[in-house]
């Protein structure tokens, strides 16, 4: 008996239930025993309403790296004349013409980069042609051949990215060891650890640095050692500044490379030259196979500069690799 009877009170009170639902009306309270309820109170949650998680940290590898960072996107533009610092994939071709009176300099540089994240291997396996004119008749000369071979790693030990990102800087160890291919263009080995330094600021300019010494054993230039170090100012002209059709970018440049003997027979005779040029990425419409181009000209500032040309002409090719 006892179990009808409870039966009939849940039914009973399901039934009371509905009936105080139905007469609710959006806004006015209604009391269901001694509990007040307020519909106004009552609103569906929406997704802008949840308080968003704090974002997780763009810093990496002990928080001295940052995933935001700009230098293997291709926002640097790549050295022409001086060092190449941003984190590329790439194969290049790069043509450098040196001139004056009684003397033509041309070297080809084969190069390849490969990079892992934002750490980059390269070789250069360049090509030298130097033709000089001899004072008298039958004396001229030409001396071809691979100049040494270079290999390099770097890779970012610091970077600072600000909470906008309009502040971009990295902080970029290298260490490169040129070995002689042992022909006529060849010097001895040359070990040469420098540093880059890269500033992004805002969307299209950007500096880069580059200070290092070069270590020279070997042949006649054993024990020879000097400073050289290049900086470089880029900004990117996007399509949608400069919309030139089949253009994405492009990035005018000025270089400055300069070096300075600090033991040997050339102390003092520092050699500084400027350029001006331009990097040219072309929409990429055949993917990897779209190539891109760099080129600058300018002229050498110091007499010691000059001695291995007075102008300087270059221009390179390249490939961006998977």
């Amino acid at each position: 008996m006892l179990p009808r009877c409870r039966e009939m009170l849940f039914v009973a009170s399901l039934a009371a239930l509905a009936a105080v639902a139905g007469d609710v009306k959006p806004g006015a309270a209604q009391t269901v025993g001694l509990l007040d309820f307020n519909t106004a109170n009552l609103s569906t949650i929406e997704a802008d309403d949840i308080p968003a998680l704090p974002p997780a940290s763009s810093r990496y590898f002990f928080n001295l790296l940052d995933h935001r960072s700009k230098y293997a996107t291709g926002f640097f533009p790549g050295g022409i004349v001086a060092a190449a610092m941003p984190a590329q994939r790439e194969i290049a071709e790069t043509w450098y013409h040196y001139q004056r009176p009684g003397l033509q300099d041309d070297l080809f540089y084969n190069e390849v980069k490969w990079g892992i994240d934002q750490w980059t291997f390269s070789f250069e396996a360049p090509w030298q042609h130097e033709h000089v004119d001899g004072s008298t008749p039958g004396s001229s000369r030409n001396l071809d051949g691979f100049n040494n071979f270079a290999i390099s790693f770097r890779s970012p030990v610091y970077q600072y990215v600000s909470k906008s990102g309009f502040w971009d800087y990295s902080l970029v160890p290298d260490i490169e060891v040129d070995a002689p291919s042992g022909s006529a263009t060849s010097t001895g080995t040359v070990l040469y650890p420098q540093v880059y330094q890269l500033l992004g600021i805002g969307n299209h300019l950007s500096l880069q640095g580059s200070f290092g010494t070069a270590f020279l054993t070997g042949s006649q230039l054993g024990g020879q050692k000097e400073i050289n170090w290049s900086a470089i100012i880029g900004y990117n002209l996007y399509h949608k500044n400069l919309p030139i059709p089949g253009i994405a970018d492009i990035t005018p440049i000025m270089e400055i490379v300069g070096s300075d003997p600090i033991s040997g027979s050339n102390v003092g005779q520092q050699a500084i030259s400027i350029d001006f040029g331009a990097e040219i990425n072309p929409m990429p419409k055949w993917g990897y196979l779209t190539p891109y181009f760099g080129f600058a000209a300018g002229p050498a500032l110091t007499r010691a500069a000059r001695a291995g040309g007075d102008w300087v002409l270059s221009a390179y090719i390249a490939f961006a690799l998977p």
